[in-house]
């Protein structure tokens, strides 16, 4: 296998500007892995998810072809000069004698932002011309005493200055004609299409890469991947839904319909092969236990995986410093995506044919799938991929969740029923208000937890998070004698629904009390 390592990174310029937030934590946790921060930010490649990509489309068909070779992130001091340069155009474009007259305005050079950057920013900040009128944003090669000329004369003092020649060497201009105008100033306005088109998919960057994965079908192996999976829905599909179920229906009928989780995958071979030694709270951890297992042979033609080196992205071969260049072996390190995506890659296969010996082996010998015997199964050839992706059919698109109560989440089925600790009621014996900070740092001491008063601070509800926790709340409150602690019932703990039992008893009673005395006084 060939490793790829493609650091990704934001289209900044505007308008299509997003904010790249990193806690310190994380900033800490990547450098400490080696990570080139710098190397990320210069060589980073762009990506753009469906949303974006039509807002980028709309404006760059609103403000022309491009004329350049692609468009920079503005500074601070670019943002300011192409504020000013907007609010100047657009002061020229309404102080015109005739709002319907053509006027042709040269664009100021804007620091070293290209002209098709440029173009992009003017295009958001413009305001729309009259009716009837359009705007256009046009490159054209200076020609000497045309520039600023207009039908009418006007604007002829903005005459040809160095400080309007753009720094790819053409004259952007602001165009307001008539709609139905045929002017030879705007003909050929699709001569750069292509141009522009390169520079949108540019812009696209990976998530064409994405987007060909989807468009094959093809199955997708990582390691914990759930906020993998949101993520990459995000990043190049489309904005993550409010809802979780449509997230999980689009996300598997469209994007991702094959899914294997490797950290679920080692959690059922662990328990399967009953291999309590497995680490599997490290990847490379359980990759190196994995390889070791099938070094020590014996393990029925185990696949053989060799790495062929690192490959890096077009846009980065030529960065150095320390986040996972290509020379040496600096690249292969946890934490690094090439290498870890190549990691969740072997330990995928390692236990896939590890279940393949446990599926052909006699119940009697399935507990010693993890020595380093065959079990008396021998392939006469290799296994194929085909045969590890039938062994592990029941457990694909099953990806586990983190600290949660369910070890996984299933993209085409219903999702497993959480199993839960029952909400436990805080009650004093004297029925007075209970202090919630103090129950706080008593619940505290025995897991995560929630809390809600109730009845006016009478009652505290607590769900903790396990059962150990449960448990050791209930009994260190079992012999209190200022606090009674209980499980949760609505017959008992809600007041309301209390009061309304309390009240149709009170009625029925009443209606029975009655129909009595008026039966009694028939007979009598």
């Amino acid at each position: 296998a060939r490793v790829f390592n493609v650091p990704l990174y934001p289209a900044a310029f505007e308008p299509l500007g997003r904010e790249f937030v990193c806690t310190a934590a994380s900033l800490e946790f990547l450098r400490r892995h080696g990570l080139d921060l710098n190397r990320v930010v210069d060589c980073g490649v762009y990506y753009l998810n469906e949303a974006q990509e039509a807002q980028l489309r709309r404006l760059l068909n609103a403000g022309g072809g491009s004329g350049g070779t692609g468009v920079e992130p503005l500074g601070a001091a670019d943002e300011c000069e192409l504020a000013a340069e907007a609010e100047r155009i657009s002061g020229l474009l309404s102080a015109a004698p005739d709002p319907s007259a053509e006027v042709r305005i040269p664009v100021r050079r804007i620091g070293c932002v290209s002209s098709l950057g440029v173009r992009v920013a003017l295009a958001a900040r413009l305001q729309r011309p009259a009716d009837g009128c359009q705007l256009l944003l046009r490159c054209e090669p200076p020609v000497g005493g045309n520039l600023g000329q207009t039908g009418d004369g006007y604007c002829r003092a903005e005459a040809a200055a160095a400080d309007t020649i753009q720094p790819d060497g053409c004259v952007l201009w602001v165009v307001r004609q008539r709609q139905d105008s045929t002017s030879a100033a705007v003909v050929g306005a699709s001569d750069d299409v292509a141009e522009t088109e390169s520079f949108a998919l540019r812009c696209v960057g990976f998530s064409r890469v994405f987007r060909a994965l989807v468009n094959l079908r093809k199955p997708l192996v990582g390691h914990n991947c759930f906020l993998d999976l949101l993520a990459m829905y995000e990043y190049f599909y489309r904005p993550l839904p409010v809802d979780y179920e449509a997230w999980k229906a689009e996300s598997f009928h469209r994007l991702t319909p094959l899914v294997w989780d490797t950290k679920h995958l080692l959690y059922e071979f662990r328990s399967a092969c009953k291999f309590n030694s497995l680490p599997i709270g490290s990847l490379e951890e359980a990759r190196d236990a994995l390889t070791a297992l099938d070094a020590a042979g014996g393990a029925g033609s185990a696949p053989t995986i060799r790495q062929l080196g690192l490959a890096e992205s077009s846009a980065t071969s030529g960065g150095g410093g320390g986040g996972g260049g290509g020379g040496g072996g600096s690249w292969a390190a946890a934490h690094r995506a090439g290498w870890d995506a190549f990691m969740a890659g072997e330990v995928f296969l390692r236990v896939s044919h590890r279940m393949l010996l446990l599926s052909l082996r006699p119940p009697a010998t399935a507990a010693s799938a993890v020595s380093s015997d065959s079990g008396g199964v021998e392939f006469v050839r290799r296994p194929s991929f085909a045969a590890y992706r039938r062994v592990l059919e029941s457990r694909a698109n099953c990806v586990n969740l983190i600290k949660a109560k369910q070890h996984c989440v299933k993209l085409d089925a219903p999702d497993p029923k959480s199993r839960r600790p029952p909400v436990l009621v805080l009650r004093r014996w004297d029925g007075g208000p209970i202090d919630l900070l103090w129950v706080r740092d008593l619940v505290a001491r025995f897991g995560l937890a929630g809390l809600r008063s109730l009845n006016s601070g009478r009652q505290i509800l607590i769900a903790m998070s396990s059962f150990a926790g449960a448990r050791d709340l209930a009994k260190e409150l079992a012999d209190s004698e200022e606090f009674w602690l209980e499980p949760h019932s609505r017959l008992r703990h809600s007041l309301p629904l209390r009061l309304a039992i309390w009240m149709g008893t009170a009625g029925f009673t009443a209606l029975a009390l009655r129909s009595v005395v008026k039966i009694a006084k028939r007979v009598l």
